[in-house]
């Protein structure tokens, strides 16, 4: 039985228990996690030994575990990382089985909090191992990882030896403004910013932050939502915030800050190479302004400085991580793809099937047949996992 915000309450409550418990989903959301929801979770144990570093790995698994899935936890595995794998979705008993054999614990709970309410109930469940940790991650499956032949991301995390890090620096850049004058913008990254902060579908966690009482208190204190837009401000700008103002140390494996010196190293076609394969998910005054530029000047008449400009504009609407992948993996490494991007008949597609296909990946077949796209690589993959 759905609620007014679309969260299907567990059990059979009737109509005057359901208004209540909606109120009080609303009022104390996280008592109503606690006290209420966490009577629907269900725990099973894997076979992956415990260690001294566990991956909280958050799915959503509308259509089953899927083979990038498996992937994904192997990669943890064999960085020596116990993953505790959060179902954000009923699971059917043969992915309950599945995940036991990659995984040292699997939980399933109500879709409530989007990935915070998840990360949030698997903290909660181990906290009493928390300070005996040597690094805690937390995953989600929005982006696709590893990509073949990319840095691992875990190691990399590990050996810059800060408290925090991400794989993507956010908002440090300005996105306020008219989009129409893109031309004046200048590329003036400030860590200061009110918004700043690290991508919650990457985040590594070492024993400074995991040995401070004030860290569990702020997982207890969290204020999940069913909006998204208050998850991700109290959520994932909240944490990077918190981590900041509490004095810890804090980085991202992708450095992003610097794209005007990378442009500016770059030759004329290889910048346009950099522009031709941006992506605008959610963005679409940015879209409003591309569509003009085509029509006049034409977007092969555009100026180097224009170029640079207009994908100024475009990371301070939508972040790097969602306009720049072709970039940030082919310049800075990066192994994650996020999977919003990839949707069926809108101009980046057929750029974005093509980075997968340049990619080699063995997964990429399973990766397009996920978000309903092929190619001609994909038809002719061996699918086998």
């Amino acid at each position: 039985m759905a609620n007014n915000r679309g969260f299907e309450m567990p059990g059979d409550p009737g109509a005057v228990k359901k208004a209540a418990l909606t109120l009080f989903q609303n009022v104390f959301p996280q008592q109503f996690s606690d006290h209420y929801l966490s009577h629907f979770h269900k725990l099973y144990h894997g076979v992956v030994p415990a260690g001294s570093k566990i991956a909280i790995y958050l799915i959503f698994p509308k259509t089953g575990v899927l083979p990038t899935h498996l992937h994904s936890l192997r990669y943890m595995i064999a960085n020596g990382y116990a993953p505790l794998v959060v179902a954000n979705l009923p699971l059917q008993p043969q992915d309950v089985a599945l995940l036991q054999e990659h995984a040292w614990q699997v939980m399933e709970r109500p879709n409530f909090g989007y990935d915070f309410g998840g990360y949030r109930a698997a903290i909660l469940q181990i906290k009493s191992l928390l300070p005996q940790l040597e690094r805690l991650a937390l995953l989600n499956d929005s982006a696709w990882f590893p990509l073949a032949g990319k840095m691992n991301w875990l190691a990399e995390a590990e050996a810059l030896g800060k408290d925090f890090v991400g794989a993507m620096e956010s908002g440090f850049v300005q996105n306020r403004g008219k989009v129409d004058n893109y031309e004046v913008r200048k590329w003036s990254p400030d860590r200061m910013r009110k918004n700043f902060h690290y991508g919650s579908y990457a985040l590594s966690i070492g024993q400074g932050l995991l040995g401070s009482r004030d860290f569990l208190r702020w997982w207890k204190g969290l204020r999940i939502s069913q909006g998204r837009h208050r998850t991700i401000r109290r959520g994932e700008i909240g944490l990077s915030q918190w981590v900041i103002a509490h004095g810890f140390s804090h980085g991202a494996t992708a450095d992003a800050t610097d794209l005007d010196t990378v442009f500016a190293a770059m030759d004329l076609p290889a910048l346009r190479h950099v522009f031709n394969n941006f992506a605008y998910f959610d963005a679409p005054n940015v879209v409003r302004v591309l569509h003009e530029l085509e029509r006049s000047p034409g977007l092969e008449n555009l100026s180097r400085e224009q170029l640079q400009q207009f994908m100024y504009l475009a990371i301070g609407k939508g972040g790097a991580a969602m306009t720049a992948p072709r970039f940030l993996i082919e310049q800075k490494n990066h192994t994650f793809l996020k999977k919003k991007m990839f949707r069926p008949n809108v101009r980046e597609t057929a750029a974005l099937v093509a980075l997968i296909d340049d990619l080699g990946d063995p997964m990429g077949p399973h990766m397009l047949t996920e978000r309903g796209l092929t190619s001609a690589v994909s038809q002719t993959a061996d699918m086998a996992v």
